[in-house]
């Protein structure tokens, strides 16, 4: 026992120069199976109250109650640990160690704990196609390490730092992970994007459709950033469906808005009522037999589907009792366009020129340990 806790202890030490993060990989759940291919520790409280498996166990809430495996747990949090830092959650492999968060009599969360390259091992093939060319790769592991630590404690008030969805980034474990995208990563070890100084905000998306957008025109609530721009953009020309088209009858979109806490009557025109330099729609008006309805344009289409209104560079025309939505882009168009920088690397850009260029004013630099 002694020796096994001695192992977990030197490899914890041999991580720990890098920041550590606390990923939600499975929120509110009732009942889960967690195992190793090895023995693993389970502490079930702040005292030597420890048991070891070497088999998988089932955690469960019973009797408004958690337990892991036959023992009820009082304790808020219980620890499992391995000697490898390998551990199974529902048959899915992970890396580092897991802690269980107590929310009974609801549910309960299991959080994966480990070093930040690591998370980002398991971003990246989710983000971008690991096969594209190296430099854009590169560029989309710096913005996502950068947006990793940017956004540390986003879930504080639930107990751990991210989540595993597109809330914060894609994120699948160790099962996840590409060679050639962690080789990338290691290459890169530690490069972030500052501005004077500072961690910046490094959102992406899937290509801008020739221009990308200031996020005050996307999101509520934003102020000014001067590394987030408006900017022409030649490079994602060639992207897949760069163009698109959509219709929706008009009593599907009555159904959506109704269904999203915006009711309306019956929809007598839908159009774009203010549109930035960028040629996308920054809000929509819906007007019907009751009023009108004013949003963003981007909360419009992800309402209606992001997949089907890829992007809030569109133009609407009515045909009949329908709306037919033409466009260019996939994404809000903030920040990275991953075609884009796809498009920069084929011409011969480094990963470092690829981040000025949609990240303009910011410096690449170190973490601190």
């Amino acid at each position: 026992m002694l020796f096994f806790l001695f192992l977990i202890f030197t490899t914890t030490l041999a991580v720990a120069a890098q920041p550590i993060i606390h990923v939600g990989i499975l929120r509110n759940v009732t009942e889960a199976t967690v195992g190793a291919q090895n023995v693993f520790e389970v502490s079930f409280s702040k005292t030597d109250n420890t048991g070891l498996y070497n088999h998988p166990i089932i955690i469960k809430i019973k009797d408004k109650s958690l337990y892991v495996d036959t023992k009820k747990v009082i304790s808020d949090r219980v620890a499992l640990r391995t000697e490898d830092n390998r551990m199974t959650v529902n048959g899915r492999k992970y890396r580092g160690t897991l802690e269980i968060i107590n929310n009974a009599p609801q549910f309960f969360t299991i959080v994966e704990i480990l070093p930040l390259d690591e998370y980002v091992y398991g971003i990246i093939k989710h983000e971008i196609f690991p096969k594209w060319p190296e430099e854009a790769v590169k560029a989309q592991i710096v913005a996502a390490r950068t947006y990793a630590l940017k956004n540390f404690a986003k879930h504080a008030k639930e107990g751990y730092d991210v989540c595993n969805t597109t809330c914060c980034q894609v994120y699948g474990g160790l099962e996840s992970e590409d060679p050639v995208s962690k080789a990338l990563v290691d290459a890169t070890t530690g490069v972030i994007l500052t501005y004077q100084g500072e961690l910046i905000s490094t959102p992406y998306h899937g290509f801008c459709g020739g221009y990308t957008e200031d996020p005050r025109n996307v999101w509520e609530g934003v102020n000014k950033v001067k590394y987030l721009q408006i900017k022409k953009c030649n490079f994602c020309k060639k992207a897949p469906r760069y163009s698109w088209s959509a219709k929706f009858e008009r009593t599907k979109i009555e159904s959506i808005l109704t269904a999203n806490s915006l009711p309306v009557g019956k929809i007598k025109n839908i159009k774009v009522n203010d549109q930035s330099s960028s040629g996308r729609a920054i809000e929509i008006k819906v007007t019907h037999k009751d009023g009108k309805v004013l949003l963003k344009a981007n909360k419009f289409r992800l309402l209606l589907g992001s997949d089907v209104i890829r992007s809030a560079r569109f133009k609407i025309k009515k045909d009949k009792d329908a709306y037919i939505f033409e466009g260019a882009g996939w994404g809000h168009g903030v920040g990275l366009c991953q075609e884009g920088a796809k498009g920069m690397a084929e011409k011969g850009y480094d990963y470092k020129q690829i981040l000025k260029f949609y990240y303009p004013g910011t410096e690449l630099s170190q973490w601190a340990n």
